[in-house]
């Protein structure tokens, strides 16, 4: 699409529907919501843009099921009646309505928060597999059997089409015959629905979520990626202005590279170290979020990114302010976060929540990761006697909660020390419903000096009542047996607390990233109190 008033163009990676002959697509794609969202704005802006992307993923391939259908079952029950069906007069006005706006006949409205899909798009799937069986039982008879899923949608279109008439404007069928033995359509349509429609439009169903892996993963945890909910999936974007200056911005999937080093001995490879850009465009394609195409190459070419010397690319600070007169020492959102820090870590410096998680950005440890937070403050301090099933560990850390909150009956929560290859040091669980809640909800507990559950004595997580306020953490073990894994070397230790509701199956993580451990040695069994190291 090419709107030249407006300077945009768009150019959508999709298949065609309008003049595909039915083996395909047939005459419902995402690619007509698209050109019909299109449609009903003259003025398109960038924030439009953003949104039809989002509004896009609330459909499978097949697009709206309902958007030639649900018009068919108007026509048909108020040529032919109900049948004595009320239940087709209700069901029929619910299909109508999840067709109209805001849910254009989607699974669901916002891709990032919604976590139910619509019932109405499930009813929808079992009526057109219900009328291709219908229609197409006779012809389909003996071994090959009838047509399911997106196949059952296009023979069903075209099979009404047949008989009711092809709309204006869409494609003209090559072949058309009697599918329906002679009966009324209208009548067979209305039967068929009134049969389903007598059970109503189920519950809205849970929304599950999909995880996606590089193909290491296996070697390490870090190459695993948060759950996405399922059918987040909108594609990359690049939305390009063409104008005096060319603005652009980026929305990029799963599939970026990043170095990942490792050890082969002999036919097994130990990985050593992960590049953060092999994991970093993930967080931002889950939650949706695009990041500027900034202006560098020309002040490259002149001979300086940063011209001013603030420790910010003149690019950055124009696409954001557009001009340069802000020092990197500016802080102009307000998120505790200076813009030179703002533009190492990819946040937005006139957004105090780039990710929306309820963490200002100067307090959110996780480079804009809505899952997940990061210690601020933390020491950890390790007694280590030569005496086996003597050592003790005491972890203590400041984090940011934000809008976060625990659920005592649903999360666990998992401690895991390691080193940087993923050796574990310690790796305990402690079940739902384990920790105990204070009157006020903040505080949760569990303490048990006998350490049944992986050796801890008692753990303890406090919320923080803002997004200023930090929360705290505390683990103790009791006596134990902390043996360092062989490959542990100096200063290379990774602490992780891992939240996981089991009602949602989401994980909010907590993570210690600097390296700490005994100053120039490995951490190692012997009598001395052994404390951290920060970078």
């Amino acid at each position: 699409a090419v709107n030249p008033t407006e300077g945009y163009v768009a150019n959508w990676n999709n298949k065609a529907a309008t003049a595909d002959d039915g083996d395909n697509f047939g005459r419902e794609h995402r690619v007509a919501f698209i050109l019909e969202r299109l449609a009903t704005d003259s003025s398109w802006t960038r924030e439009d843009q953003r949104q039809l992307n989002k509004d896009v993923a609330g459909l499978d391939g097949r697009g709206s099921l309902g958007r030639h259908l649900v018009p068919r079952l108007r026509e048909a029950v108020t040529a032919a009646g109900n049948g004595g069906n009320p239940a087709v007069d209700t069901v029929l006005a619910q299909l109508e309505a999840n067709n109209a706006a805001p849910e254009y006949g989607r699974y669901f409205i916002d891709p990032v928060a919604a976590t139910t899909t619509a019932g109405e798009v499930a009813f929808l799937n079992t009526l057109i597999n219900n009328l291709a069986q219908q229609i197409y039982g006779d012809e389909y008879a003996g071994a090959v059997s009838v047509p399911t899923g997106t196949r059952a949608q296009h023979l069903v279109t075209h099979a009404i089409d047949s008989a009711a008439g092809t709309p204006v404007g869409a494609y003209a069928q090559d072949y058309g015959g009697d599918y329906f033995n002679g009966s009324d359509w209208k009548v067979v349509l209305r039967d068929t629905f009134s049969a389903l429609a007598s059970g109503g439009i189920p519950a809205d169903g849970t929304r599950n979520n999909s995880t996606y892996n590089h193909p290491l993963s296996a070697l390490s945890d870090q190459l695993s990626f948060d759950p996405t909910p399922q059918g987040n999936r909108g594609t990359w974007e690049q939305i390009v202005e063409a104008g005096p200056t060319v603005q652009g911005e980026f929305m990029f999937p799963l599939g970026q590279s990043g170095d990942i080093q490792g050890v082969l001995n002999g036919f097994t490879l130990t990985v050593r170290n992960v590049d953060p850009n092999c994991t970093s465009i993930q967080p931002i394609w889950r939650d949706w979020r695009f990041l500027p195409m900034l202006h560098v190459s020309a002040d490259l070419a002149g001979g300086d990114a940063d011209a001013d010397g603030d420790g910010v690319f003149d690019g950055f600070e124009r696409w954001y302010f557009g001009d340069t007169t802000r020092d990197g020492k500016d802080n102009g959102d307000a998120d505790t976060s200076t813009l030179a820090t703002e533009f190492a870590r990819g946040s937005d410096p006139t957004d105090p929540d780039t990710d929306d998680d309820g963490l200002l950005d100067g307090l959110d440890g996780l480079d804009q990761d809505r899952l997940g937070s990061a210690f601020s403050k933390f020491k950890g301090l390790f007694k280590l006697p030569a005496t086996s099933g003597k050592d003790t560990m005491k972890l203590t850390g400041k984090f940011s909660t934000g809008t976060t909150v625990f659920d005592e009956a649903a999360d666990t929560v998992q401690v895991q020390v390691e080193n940087e290859a993923g050796d574990s040091f310690f790796d305990v669980t402690l079940p739902a419903g384990t920790l105990i809640a204070d009157p006020a909800g903040l505080k949760f507990s569990f303490k048990d000096p006998t350490g049944a559950i992986g050796s801890i004595g008692q753990l303890q997580i406090k919320l923080g009542t803002s997004a200023e306020k930090l929360a705290s953490f505390k683990l103790i073990t009791v006596k134990t047996d902390l043996t360092p894994p062989v490959a542990l070397s100096t200063n290379d230790l990774r602490v992780t607390v891992t939240i996981h509701n089991t009602a949602t199956d989401t994980d909010r993580k907590i993570l210690d990233e600097r390296s700490w451990g005994v100053a120039g040695r490995a951490l190692k069994s012997g009598k001395d109190a052994l404390v951290p190291v920060y970078n």
